[in-house]
């Protein structure tokens, strides 16, 4: 059912203009995805020996069969190896750690490949203690065997992409890929990073290109199939969107970028800015799906708050909008648009 909503005052306006016609590249949310939060550390042990910390999340291609509570283990030559269970949400932390190199391992069990991760906390920098944040993304069981089979010079100039992109210099990372690609067209790592690069860059539609291609390959990597989703998001192919997204969800219903997007995708579909009439039913799943992505209280989900923020202020519950909006600033305090987020909030702290 397709409605016209009736009241137009400036709130409504900022509503429907800012956060529906002025829609972002969302180049950089594929890397917020990649370097995530972390959630709830519960019932998490604590480590001896240092005033650091060590937290991180374990993201998933697909949903667990047996769980997401997996072990992680700590390992350096400051301190004794230290073992942990991740909580429900796939979070872990290791407290009280000393300056020094460690390597996070992280059994995947018989679904997943094994993960390492090096983290280092330098002496110098760490006179106050230093809160280090990880995300750790665990690949279908196989994906590193299949690794070992790629050409070793197709290999190296992934690593060396990977290390340039790491450093962000996403045109000379592109070059590396695009060549690593170039030796082994079956290359879906390269594949995915290429596309990851390509949006960073604005260039959505070479960033779906190579997705799409990756996709072929590994039809069941819910973080490419997301990141393709947003490229489509970005040429403006909403509709396709949607389907990738859903797609994702249907893998693993916890990822809460996926349920973010999603919102975001279905918001933009319930306006047809022709008659300038609402879907209600695409309307309200948009609400529900951005509901479920800051019930995750992740970092990386920012943006909900923000589009939340205007869904209340559009329903006139200003209270909410307002308190939406300033956790969507800081969470994203450098916001180009935090000038005219805060005359929104001021806006809705005044009405009644």
């Amino acid at each position: 059912m397709s409605i016209t909503l009736n009241h137009t005052s400036p709130l409504q306006h900022y509503h429907l203009v800012v956060l529906l016609a002025a829609f972002l590249l969302f180049s950089s949310c594929v890397t917020a995805f990649a370097q995530g939060g972390v959630g709830s550390t519960r019932g998490l042990p604590e480590s001896e020996g240092g005033i650091n910390v060590i937290k991180g999340r374990i993201y998933f291609p697909v949903e667990p069969k047996e769980g997401k509570r997996v072990k992680v283990k700590l390992t350096s030559l400051d301190m004794m190896d230290q073992t942990v269970l991740t909580d429900e949400d796939g979070t872990f932390q290791f407290n009280r750690l000393p300056a020094g190199h460690f390597t996070i391992t992280v059994d995947g069990g018989k679904e997943f490949d094994t993960a390492v991760e090096a983290v280092s906390i330098d002496r110098e920098a760490s006179v106050g203690g230093r809160n280090m944040n990880i995300a750790i993304s665990l690949k279908l069981k196989g994906t590193a065997d299949a690794f070992g089979k790629i050409p070793k010079e197709a290999r190296e100039l992934y690593t060396k992409g990977m290390e340039s992109a790491s450093k962000g210099d996403s045109k000379k990372a592109i070059e590396q890929l695009d060549s690593a690609v170039a030796l082994y067209p079956q290359f879906p790592q390269a594949l995915s990073e290429l596309g990851a690069q390509y949006l960073k860059l604005g260039k959505a539609d070479k960033a779906a290109e190579s997705l799409g291609a990756a996709l072929k390959i590994t039809p069941d990597d819910a973080n490419t199939r997301l990141s393709y989703g947003i490229a489509l998001m970005n040429m403006k192919k909403f509709d396709e969107a949607e389907t990738q997204f859903r797609q994702v969800l249907q893998k693993n219903s916890a990822m809460p970028t996926a349920h973010m997007y999603l919102g975001i995708t279905l918001l933009t579909l319930s306006r047809d800015e022709k008659t300038k009439q609402y879907d209600m039913a695409k309307y309200n799943e948009a609400q529900k799906e951005l509901e479920a992505a800051v019930a995750s209280n992740r970092p990386e989900v920012a943006l909900a708050h923000k589009y939340l923020g205007g869904i209340y202020a559009g329903n006139r519950d200003y209270k909410r909008g307002a308190d939406e909006l300033e956790t969507y600033l800081k969470l994203s305090p450098k916001a180009p648009d935090a000038d005219k987020i805060k005359a929104a909030i001021s806006e809705l702290r005044s009405k009644k």
